[in-house]
């Protein structure tokens, strides 16, 4: 897998040919000439130190960070380079017998606003989508930093260097990917594994401060655990998978910071601490959040690129962690099982 990074996504967007590319999708001029609006006689203030510019410097390139907007926009740029890696025929090999029917399908990477993932079999495949993305970026006006790119290899060490726009990928045993780190190997979530379980110890850590206590303490650490905490250690549950193992200690960490909250002694049972808290436990979280995205998927379209990947699977009969954890949880905490795919 090659991970990629566009050097300053946003702020490279050449305007004039959004413009131009908005309109080849058929969206209406009245959409398009309301964004140009926007974006029309942009200007900043710099200032160093307190000294600011004399005058304001025009903007005529790129997009607004931080707007709602922006992350569709720039996935629309981007949509030049899908297409190109779409009509290249290489990738991973997901083909599959439906109905006596051989289905051909190949999947060629994942497009997340500015984050590339590309899949390939092989280093040459790797090498040649990479090629494809390195042309139409620059097309685009678009560069990528190697710096910030990265090369996963799960079959051949000695797999020979890829290259984007002539500067050679790096090597790394190790990515982090929207929030989530990935690694080599077959525990592909071992590192993410570390680093949610001392989230989680550092996050008990916290609440132990009793600078948090002086409004109400039970009222500021469970708005801090439930708002601020569990978001972060519950990040990505309903794809990812880190081993059994992990998740009681995690949910010692949520009940030790429940005892803290209700000023309860340490032999107070986690089932009266959850439901004077009123929360459930990490493992129970985490099951919700498989099923109803099994359920989503199951719903989708098969036309799309996640019921593809589903579909491929139970076709298969590929037993990866995320399908044997999801009939469990499914099992556990529902009256039914999970069924098998029409």
């Amino acid at each position: 897998m090659a991970y990629l990074d566009i050097t300053g996504a946003y702020d490279n967007v050449n305007q004039e040919i959004l413009w131009d590319i908005l309109k080849g999708m058929d969206i209406g001029d009245d959409c398009v000439q309301l964004l140009r609006e926007i974006y029309r006689d942009n200007t900043v203030c710099i200032e160093w130190e307190g000294i600011g510019s004399e005058e304001n410097v025009d903007i005529s390139k790129g997009l607004r960070e931080g707007r709602p907007l922006s992350p569709l926009i720039c996935m629309l740029y981007m949509m030049r380079v899908e297409k190109a890696l779409e009509g290249s025929n290489i990738g991973f090999n997901m083909s599959h017998r439906q109905g006596g029917v051989m289905i051909q399908q190949k999947i060629r990477g994942l497009f997340y606003a500015d984050d590339i993932v590309l899949f390939a079999d092989n280093e040459e495949y790797i090498q040649r989508l990479a090629d494809i993305c390195g042309r139409e970026g620059e097309a685009l006006g678009l560069g990528f930093s190697v710096t910030k790119c990265g090369l996963t290899v799960t079959n051949d060490p000695n797999d020979p260097a890829v290259s984007i726009q002539g500067q050679e990928i790096p090597r790394v045993s190790e990515y982090k990917y929207l929030r989530v780190w990935i690694n080599e190997g077959d525990r592909y979530v071992e590192v993410q594994e570390k680093v949610s379980a001392a989230k989680g110890k550092r996050n008990a850590a916290i609440m132990k401060h009793r600078a948090l206590w002086g409004h109400n303490r039970h009222d500021v650490l469970r708005g801090l655990w439930k708002g601020i905490m569990v978001p972060g250690l519950t990040f990505g549950n309903s794809v990812g998978c880190i081993r059994s193992k992990v998740q009681p200690g995690m949910d010692v960490n949520q009940n030790t910071v429940g005892r803290l909250a209700l000023g309860a002694h340490g032999k107070t049972t986690n089932g009266a601490v959850k439901d004077d808290m009123g929360w459930t436990s990490l493992e129970a979280r985490e099951a919700q959040s498989k099923i109803m995205f099994e359920e989503r998927l199951r719903n989708m379209k098969e036309s799309r690129w996640p019921e593809k990947v589903f579909r491929y699977f139970y076709r298969k009969s590929v037993n990866v962690q995320w399908r044997e954890r999801t009939r469990r949880f499914t099992s556990k905490y529902t009256a039914g099982s999970v069924s098998g795919m029409a």
